[in-house]
């Protein structure tokens, strides 16, 4: 979090919220109604992937129906025995869809204990130590599943998912560096400084072992398609490390490059052959459609925002677009498929090759929508499908909150939640939007941006420190969000809480402290619309 705002908020609390929230009605109606009605909700950021070779976890890890009801069953099949760990690895990897980092952090916990427990007393079973170094890097200790993977390595003639496991881990603890520092700063891929040289070169050596461990089980394992994904991934990843050290001098620059780190060509043979064994797999379609458009994909992109819709493709190279045109009848024949789930796969990243190949939104959304009917845990369908209906020129918000509700019962996620509670502000429904809140906050306890709504909400309604009612506590909810891990989410977090508490602060008869938060918010960031507007508005108070 940016330290000026962690300033701003320390004044806050130090000078003025205590003492002068106490004078309801200090402003005149008209203008406090007006100030209440400029108070907003956080930000929910919609986005979505389009492609990419980040990650293949979709093909070692599959997301189950209902997480909680499948954590239940597995806890009822532990036994107090080793083989509990496989069990707790599992629940382990559920956890993940919960959207609640401290279950997934105790999950794992367990697991990584019973992993060792059951490594310790079979040191030489292949097997169990795969999964404990597995246990290890899901519970974030990278450093000690390297050096259990390596003993087993080591030890001689390893199977190949070790090798593979190894080369994985090794990739990702060489690029890891470039997208965060070791204190949790961001990295150069993200805006941060340059990796340390003596980082970058340590790096270098472990991807370059990475490749060569999965150059080796290509050759070895060839019928696999996890091996071809994994040297895909590992050269995605060289890429990203050579952009990081090497950024574009100019941000006119930037888009193409970014498109050529995030898809590169060089990836796309591996991709191929994962494809060959794996025929009806829909997301390596578009994984290797952005791959092959290589640079052209920043003109699609461009020309296909600047013309609100109207079809770029045909500027392009022929070949590239013969790969969209590909694209887009392979993805067609999946959707014949009669599984549902593949079926909606494949409606998914045929509406995210819409949206790149001809800069269709509103297309794009009705594909997704299709997709959300048959499995509404999609999720880049979800993204799409909502920016689609809120980017719309006439919302329609009664089928923007039906979708969310439909996302909740298969995804019970506190940022949907959030979601549905600002379709119901919108909609003018304060009183189902507070009552939305309340529930979400005892689903979801300790929830930042949950409180920070609530908060809102109140303010609205009339009801903030030193009046009647249910005012919000705002040392806790400062707390909460002091709490979150450092990053834009958090930033801009608090700079939607700070103009809140000021209008509070405003409202309780302080309007020229209230001027000087917003002053100090909008010198980190002019460009803060909310901070403006409530600038705006408090101006015109005495």
């Amino acid at each position: 979090m940016n330290h000026a705002i962690r300033r701003i908020v320390a004044a806050l609390f130090a000078a003025s919220l205590v003492g002068l929230l106490a004078a309801r009605g200090a402003v005149d109606e008209p203008i406090a109604h007006r100030i209440r009605k400029a108070v907003r909700l956080p930000r929910v950021n919609i986005s979505f992937n389009i492609g990419g070779t980040t990650t293949f976890e979709w093909l070692d890890r599959p997301a189950v129906a209902d997480p909680k009801a499948e954590i239940a069953r597995l806890r009822g099949l532990l036994k107090n025995e080793p083989k509990d760990a496989e069990i707790l690895a599992d629940i382990s990897r559920v956890s993940i869809q919960l959207d609640d980092s401290k279950a997934f952090e105790a999950a794992a916990k367990a697991s990584v204990a019973a992993w060792r427990r059951w490594a310790t007393a079979v040191p030489d079973d292949r097997k169990v130590q795969l999964g404990f170094a597995k246990a290890l890097r899901a519970a974030g200790d990278a450093a000690e599943a390297e050096r259990v993977l390596r003993r087993v390595v080591a030890a001689g003639d390893p199977p190949w998912e070790t090798r593979r496991e190894l080369a994985s881990l090794l990739g990702d603890r060489a690029s890891e560096p470039f997208f965060r520092g070791a204190d949790g700063a961001p990295g150069p891929i993200v805006g941060g400084p340059a990796v340390a040289s003596t980082v970058a070169e340590e790096s270098g050596v472990r991807l370059n072992e990475a490749i060569r461990m999965a150059d080796a089980l290509v050759a070895s394992t060839s019928s696999e398609p996890r091996v071809w994904l994994l040297r895909a991934q590992l050269h995605w990843q060289r890429t990203v490390m050579d952009f990081a050290r090497n950024p574009p001098k100019e941000n006119a620059d930037r888009l193409r490059q970014t498109t050529l780190w995030m898809f590169p060509e060089s990836v796309v043979p591996d991709l191929e052959e994962a494809r060959r064994l794996l025929p009806n797999e829909p997301r390596l379609v578009l994984q290797i459609v952005t791959a092959q458009l290589g640079d052209s994909l920043a003109d699609l992109l461009t020309a296909g925002a600047a013309s609100g819709g109207a079809d770029a493709l045909a500027r392009l190279p022929s070949a590239k677009r013969a790969a969209v045109e590909e694209g887009f009848a392979r993805l067609d024949r999946i959707a014949r498929e009669n599984d549902p789930a593949i079926k909606a796969i494949a409606l998914e990243q045929t509406a995210m090759l819409r949206l790149i190949a001809h800069g269709d939104l509103r297309g794009a959304g009705e594909l997704a929508r299709r997709a959300l009917r048959l499995d509404p845990r999609r999720n880049e369908a979800f993204e799409v499908a909502m920016n689609a209906l809120l980017r719309d020129e006439k919302i329609d918000w009664k089928l923007a909150e039906e979708i969310a509700r439909e996302r909740l019962k298969a995804r019970p996620e506190a940022r949907t939640r959030l979601m549905l509670v600002k379709i119901m502000e919108e909609q003018g429904r304060a009183d189902a939007a507070l009552a939305e809140i309340h529930a979400a906050m005892k689903d979801f306890p300790g929830n930042a941006p949950i409180e920070v709504a609530h908060m809102a909400l109140r303010v609205q309604q009339g009801q903030w420190p030193g009046t009647p009612g249910e005012g919000p506590d705002l040392d806790k909810v400062r707390k909460l969000i002091e709490a979150m891990p450092d990053g834009e989410a958090k930033g801009m977090l608090y700079a939607n809480f700070v103009v809140t508490a000021a209008a509070t602060v405003a409202l309780g008869g302080d309007a020229a402290g209230a001027r000087q938060i917003l002053d100090r918010v909008l010198q980190q960031s002019k460009d803060d619309g909310y901070a403006n507007a409530m600038a705006s508005l408090l101006k015109q108070l005495p």
